[in-house]
């Protein structure tokens, strides 16, 4: 045990490891000597990715796949190497985004674009010679550190494309920083193994807020069409006047109608069949689509469509197409749900993975949800030390269940936010909805002020600069929103929230897709209960606990928060709380007495 705790810390990049950190670095030690498969709840803050790569780094692993979420997550990795070939370590990384994320001509020319439009814009400036970046292959010495800045930089002077110059740096980088999409979008996953030259049964993979990962895998593999996007087209089709355009405009028309007509706030199945009944025909359309790029030299609205129709067309099994009403807006969306399908493949070949998040869920979660082999994997948790600096209070007798939404709830939900809001210890309040056609049914009962809503187009520094401006004063999200995780509401090094109202459990919606999805767990386990705790439960607590981070962001935080929903007065769910140092007291009313 000393020699290996010798061996670790010549990959530690801090003098002195704080309390569990080699504890953490041995057991992924062990994990990937052993070939398995690591589940590593860890707070946050407590410095995991140094951990993980001293324990990585200690097994000799020849190649590492740190796998973010988000590319503001790359920054972990690469800080925690920087600091290594400080003390004398000297590694190879490369960062690889996507060929948008990389692009050296002006954003001007590229802001808006969504990936296949983008994709087909790139491929007409390399074949007309206008992009200036399609030269040959770097000559040069590459840096052994290439950041997204770094790559950048040389392809700007090399007058190279720098999602290039990192394909060549990939065969020989030693760790490889990416996001979920390189291994878990099997389109993508391929070239990846094959263009970089990888053997998953040599590689180590790391997770990084790893309980992300199977709604990503979901999100990666489904498709969708506005109803925006159809009126965009039919626009597009009565300037260009087509020889095709009758047809395919009645065609297009009747795709909206049935859209309106069947969309819900849940999704609605519609039958592939129906569907391409109505629909036009897609190779027509795509015709159509480069006849008018050829006239007017400007992307083709009809392109979005042509990618949908081609998607429903070679549609698996084991995804669903529905018609849904997001909020204001309307669209088709093919939902693939056999996670374990593709997640399996990855951690079957893989040497070990490490997954880590200070929320993941339980190790049965991940064998129902993912397919990973039970034998396969270990758990390492740390306690929750800040729990103590939260004081919870979850409020009985409402709900937001979905067959309870009435305006009479909607008003109940308004008064009990109202009377957190006038308790004078809350300063900074913030209010959390299960969705977000529930915040705007709530939002008109709400009394107090000032106050912001979140909307489609809020940025974090709308709610920073609103926060400071005002002593007291209460923020309105969604919990799946893009301020509920990953984003910190703090000033001066401050944490500015005190204060937080999860007003309803926010559990998923009872959509086709979680149907089918609860479906495959109940035959996997032959317990319809189980299955609904994976599905709606586990999902539902481990956004509250991301919600509470909100307000807790170091040992010397303290918030107050609210849950208002008695679904959570359950044995199982009461069990889950405290796993993660949570204490809580249980109320029929928000009065004080």
């Amino acid at each position: 045990m000393e020699r290996l705790t010798s061996r670790i810390k010549e990959f530690f990049p801090y003098e002195h490891p704080r309390p569990g950190q080699l504890e953490l670095a041995r057991k992924v030690y062990e994990s990937v000597v052993n070939s398995k498969i690591l589940l590593a709840r860890y707070p946050v803050g407590f410095g995991k990715t140094a951990a993980v790569f001293a324990g990585l780094l200690a097994a000799d692993v020849p190649r590492i796949i740190y796998l973010a979420h988000t590319k503001s997550q790359f920054q972990a990795p690469i800080r925690e190497v920087v600091r290594l070939e400080k003390t004398g370590v000297k590694l190879s990384l490369v960062t690889l985004a996507s060929r948008f994320d990389m692009c050296l001509l002006p954003r001007s020319l590229t802001s808006g674009m969504d990936f296949h439009r983008f994709l087909r814009f790139c491929a007409r400036k390399k074949l007309s010679g206008e992009c200036p970046y399609i030269k040959k292959r770097y000559k040069g010495e590459l840096p052994s550190l290439l950041t997204l800045n770094t790559l950048r930089r040389i392809g700007r002077e090399a007058g190279i494309c720098p999602y290039e110059i990192a394909w060549e740096a990939v065969r020989t980088a030693r760790i490889i920083v990416a996001s979920y999409s390189y291994l878990f979008d099997p389109r993508l996953s391929i070239i990846l193994l094959r263009k970089g030259g990888i053997n998953l049964s040599e590689s180590v993979i790391v997770v990084d807020e790893a309980h992300n990962l199977p709604r990503f895998i979901t999100d990666s593999l489904s498709s969708e069409l506005h109803a925006s996007s159809i009126r965009a087209a039919l626009r597009e089709i009565q300037r260009a006047r087509f020889a095709e355009d009758s047809n395919i405009a009645e065609s297009l028309r009747k795709l909206l109608a049935y859209l309106h007509k069947t969309a819900t706030e849940n999704g609605s199945e519609v039958p592939v069949e129906t569907f391409l009944e109505i629909a036009p025909n897609s190779r027509i359309l795509a015709r159509v689509a480069t006849s008018y790029e050829g006239k007017t030299g400007v992307f083709s609205s009809l392109w979005h469509i042509v990618y949908f129709l081609e998607e429903v067309e070679k549609m698996p099994s084991d995804s669903i197409l529905i018609a849904l009403r997001e909020d204001v807006s309307l669209a088709y969306k093919i939902f693939f749900y056999n996670i374990p399908r593709v997640a399996q493949r990855v951690f079957d070949d893989s040497r070990s993975a490490i997954l880590t998040s200070a929320t993941l869920p339980p190790a049965d979660y991940y064998t129902a949800i993912l397919g990973v082999k039970r034998e396969r994997l270990q758990e390492i948790s740390y306690p929750f030390t800040w729990g103590e600096n939260v004081t919870l209070v979850i409020q009985r007798g409402i709900s937001s269940r979905y067959v309870e939404r009435t305006q009479e709830l909607f008003k109940f939900y308004a008064r009990l936010i109202d009377s957190v809001y006038k308790d004078p210890e809350s300063r900074h309040v913030l209010a959390v909805f299960p969705s977000y056609s529930f915040m705007l049914n709530t939002y008109p009962f709400i009394e107090s002020t000032p106050r912001l809503l979140e909307k489609h187009d809020t940025h974090l520094d709308d709610i920073l600069e609103f926060l400071m401006r005002h002593e007291k004063c209460l923020v309105m999200i969604t919990a799946w929103g893009k301020f509920s995780e990953g984003v910190e509401f703090k000033a001066m090094r401050s944490n500015l929230i005190d204060t937080i109202v999860i007003a309803g459990l926010p559990v998923p919606s009872p959509s086709p897709v979680n149907k089918k999805l609860e479906e495959r767990l109940e035959t996997f386990s032959s317990d319809k209960e189980w299955a609904w705790r994976q599905v709606y439960l586990y999902p539902a607590l481990n956004k509250v606990l991301q919600i509470i981070g909100r307000g807790l962001r170091s040992e010397n935080d303290r918030v107050r928060v609210y849950l208002l929903d008695e679904r959570v007065i359950d044995e199982k769910a009461l069990e889950y709380l405290k796993d993660y140092g949570l204490s809580f007291s249980i109320i029929s009313s928000l009065s004080k007495n």
